[in-house]
């Protein structure tokens, strides 16, 4: 089922890394300022309480790693290599990956931040829920959570920033 799911990203979301070479990157450091407002956010959300003594995902943007180093990881769940970057929770290596290409996100009305909920609500379904990550549900949670997310804070995402709510 992974393979499926990987297969189904791939196709969704992905393009050449030579296209991705010409595009606009999101700033990364947004993104790694406000991960953890984020998870807690969605934590709440799901009405689970974060343990301090689990470890968090480490948050993988595009621009601030190789193809190789996603395609190693990655490999360890999928069981394959992707030919490009796209968003991922692997839970082998508790990493989520980003992809940070402006073009990919404004197009479809997105954000990088929203998509790290996405891969957040994975996390915290396996994590603190148990879910078997083959679970066809999970990927439905985790669209609606997203999307719960983007629409409830929308005025909170300006440009390429996220304002974390009462910071």
């Amino acid at each position: 089922m992974r393979s499926f799911w990987g297969a189904l990203l791939l196709i969704l979301f992905s393009q050449s890394s030579a296209w991705a070479q010409t595009q606009a990157l999101w700033p990364s450091a947004p993104v790694l300022k406000n991960s953890d407002c984020i998870l807690e956010i969605l934590a709440k959300k799901m009405n689970i309480t974060l343990d301090a003594k689990k470890a968090r995902p480490a948050i993988k943007p595009q621009d601030k790693i190789t193809l190789e180093e996603y395609q190693d990881a990655v490999e360890k769940f999928w069981g394959w290599r992707p030919s490009a970057i796209v968003n991922v929770y692997n839970p082998v290596t508790n990493q989520i990956f980003l992809n940070t290409t402006v073009e990919f996100y404004l197009p479809r009305g997105r954000t990088i931040f929203d998509s790290l909920a996405h891969e957040y609500v994975h996390f915290l379904q396996l994590n603190y829920l148990g879910r078997d990550p083959d679970d066809s549900y999970n990927e439905d949670e985790a669209v609606e959570v997203q999307t719960w997310f983007r629409e409830t804070f929308a005025s909170q995402m300006k440009g390429l920033d996220f304002q974390c709510p009462g910071k």
